[in-house]
C-alpha cells in the first residue's frame, strides 16, 4: 500500500483570504519594483518603500497589518536596514525581516 501525503503549498490558498503585507524597502527602484512584482504575481499584498524614513513615516498613518514581514535592503541611503531594525524593536514592533543587499561580502553575510 502506498500512501502519498501531500503538503499543501502556502501559495496554492485563495490569495483574497491573506490579510498580511510584505513591505519591501529598498533605495533602488528596479529591485523594489522587481520584487514587488514577484510578490504581487504570486498573490501577496505588498507596500513597497525607497526609504526607512519613508517606511516610519507611513507607520505613523496607518496600523502595521499583521501578519507582515519585510525585506530591507542593508545598504539604504540615510537610515541603515541595520538601523531601521533597531528602530522597530525600540518602536515595539516586532515582525519578522529578511535583510537584502547587491553589495554582499562575508562580514555582511555573517
Amino acid at each position: 500500500m502506498n500512501v502519498q501525503q501531500t503538503i499543501p503549498n502556502p501559495l496554492d490558498s485563495n490569495p483574497l483570504t491573506r490579510t498580511g503585507v510584505v513591505y519591501v524597502i529598498d533605495d533602488d527602484e528596479a529591485v523594489r519594483d522587481s520584487l514587488a512584482l514577484l510578490l504581487k504575481a504570486n498573490g501577496l499584498k505588498v507596500s513597497p518603500h525607497e526609504s526607512a524614513e519613508r517606511f516610519l513615516t507611513s507607520l505613523e498613518s496607518t496600523d502595521l497589518q499583521a501578519p507582515s514581514c519585510a525585506l530591507i535592503d542593508i545598504h539604504l541611503g540615510g537610515i541603515s536596514g541595520i538601523e531601521l531594525q533597531e528602530k522597530l524593536l525600540d518602536l515595539n514592533i516586532n515582525i519578522p525581516i529578511a535583510f537584502i543587499t547587491g553589495h554582499g561580502d562575508v562580514t555582511t553575510a555573517v
